[in-house]
């Protein structure tokens, strides 16, 4: 008789720890769906803050890279164009070169040298167009743009024309020609050939602004 008394006691007091149990569950189910909300919530902001970071990280570079491609730009200066003559003028040489066509002057940089007088200043020839195609890689991969830096420095400068004998000291030219002024003094041209064209419409380019740098005249 006890042990059944025994068997009922446990078989309630089972049936009142289910009940517990159940009524327990439930009122934790609000509290399982809002930890639930919470880790979802926390993944969704780790992953806009990892896109976030990541356009940061991104613009950052095209900037660093933009800012790059700007300091060599600048470096060069256009040629003063005279259309009704078809030449373009580098005043601070006191030379002329001629156009031949509109779209492609010619952009250069002054070195004065280290003692400035007739014969001692350097000119660096470029063109807008070959500047840009030398930058479009780096714009298009802003986090490379390192690679392509130093190439956009060296290859920009194509020609250089100098007023004394000798080299240039940047390395990379050959001589191509020396040309004798009207003012007496001899224009020494030297092309890059550390970059040669890949292309025949760079070729064809090269071709036209070679022609423009070897009329080269005093005025």
């Amino acid at each position: 008789m006890w042990d059944l008394l025994t068997v009922k006691r446990k078989n309630k007091k089972s049936g009142l720890t289910r009940e517990y149990d159940y009524a327990s569950h439930h009122h934790l189910i609000p509290l399982y769906i809002l930890s639930g909300v919470s880790i979802l919530t926390l993944l969704v902001m780790g992953c806009y803050v990892s896109i976030l970071w990541q356009a940061n990280q991104r613009e950052s570079l095209r900037s660093t890279a933009n800012l790059s491609v700007e300091a060599v730009e600048n470096i060069y200066i256009p040629t003063v164009v005279s259309a009704a003559e078809k030449k373009q003028y580098v005043y601070p040489s006191n030379v002329r070169f001629g156009l031949s066509g509109p779209y492609d002057t010619l952009r250069y940089e002054y070195d004065p040298g280290m003692t400035p007088s007739k014969t001692s200043s350097a000119l660096s020839f470029t063109t807008s167009r070959v500047l840009a195609t030398l930058a479009k890689p780096i714009n298009s991969n802003p986090n490379r743009a390192s690679d392509y830096i130093s190439r956009l420095q060296q290859c920009a400068r194509l020609y250089i024309v100098r007023f004394e004998p000798g080299l240039p000291p940047n390395g990379g030219f050959a001589s191509l020609k020396d040309i004798k002024l009207k003012d007496g003094r001899t224009a020494y041209v030297h092309k890059n050939i550390a970059c040669v064209p890949t292309s025949p419409q760079a070729m064809t380019e090269l071709e036209n602004i070679e022609k423009d740098i070897l009329s080269v005249e005093s005025y």
